[in-house]
């Protein structure tokens, strides 16, 4: 839907454009391309805007688009508001995570909070520094989901899906029973339809770039993906045993979190 809506101002910014070159302020490279003697065309706007993956759809279509409506800058500010606090939740809910991974693991609530925000912090730095890196994360852990994704239905499954199910979603405070249909889905479609995109993804970035698919440090390929995938899951890995350690201690050797 964002997708076709960003898109449809397209033939209307062409039309503009022979006329007007001034539409394409604020356009950077594409206006860039245009006055260095490219023909403004669609397989321009591909090269310099769309390939521009996510960031160039947020920050640069969709201001364009509330550009052409009426009182489009009212509603710009709404939708990157709404954007801001869309990723700052979603931040709280990982942090959040993270934290109490660690509080089970023995650490204190307060340290475990200030070791996250830390470690997020650092980590993020250089996505704020480098566009390049920004889209290689975007790229590796956007598959990564899929992966995620798949765990958790293998968790689900060694756990027992239907005692998940009786214990997790139709308990005695539920307001909504869940059937057995739930377990069919977590059992077969979730772990076949993961493997089936986690396959689509890697196989399409393969083909994009058949000679280097597997140097580790480029920006969109499987290497980069590969490397990345097992060097977290060595430390996840690494991180659960120290975790699972922790909480098999008699109580009076733990930490209490606080």
């Amino acid at each position: 839907m964002v997708f076709c809506t960003v898109f449809s101002i397209v033939p209307q910014l062409i039309d503009q454009a022979a006329t007007d070159p001034a539409v394409l302020d604020g356009l950077g490279s594409l206006k860039a391309a245009v006055d260095a003697g490219e023909t403004f065309s669609p397989q321009l706007l591909q090269k310099t805007i769309f390939d521009a993956g996510n960031e160039g759809i947020t920050f640069t279509w969709m201001p364009q688009l509330f550009k052409s409506m009426p009182a489009g800058q009212f509603f710009m500010t709404l939708f990157f508001t709404a954007l801001v606090f869309a990723a700052f939740t979603s931040l709280l809910a990982m942090v959040e995570l993270a934290t109490r991974a660690l509080v089970d693991g023995g650490v204190s609530r307060s340290r475990a909070i200030q070791c996250v925000g830390l470690g997020g912090f650092l980590l993020g730095v250089p996505s704020a520094l480098s566009m390049k890196f920004l889209q290689n994360q975007d790229w590796v852990w956007g598959v990564a989901l899929m992966l995620a994704g798949l765990f958790f239905a293998i968790a689900i499954i060694a756990h027992g899906a239907r005692k998940f199910r009786i214990e997790q979603l139709n308990h005695a405070d539920s307001n909504v029973r869940v059937g057995r249909w739930w377990d069919v889905v977590i059992c077969i479609l979730v772990p076949i339809q993961a493997v089936i995109l986690l396959a689509w993804l890697l196989y399409d970035a393969w083909s994009g770039n058949p000679e280097n698919w597997l140097k580790p440090f480029d920006v969109y390929n499987v290497g980069t993906v590969l490397i990345q995938f097992v060097v977290v899951l060595v430390v996840l890995i690494l991180a659960n045993k120290w975790i699972v350690r922790r909480c098999n201690r008699p109580d009076g050797e733990n930490v209490q979190a606080g």
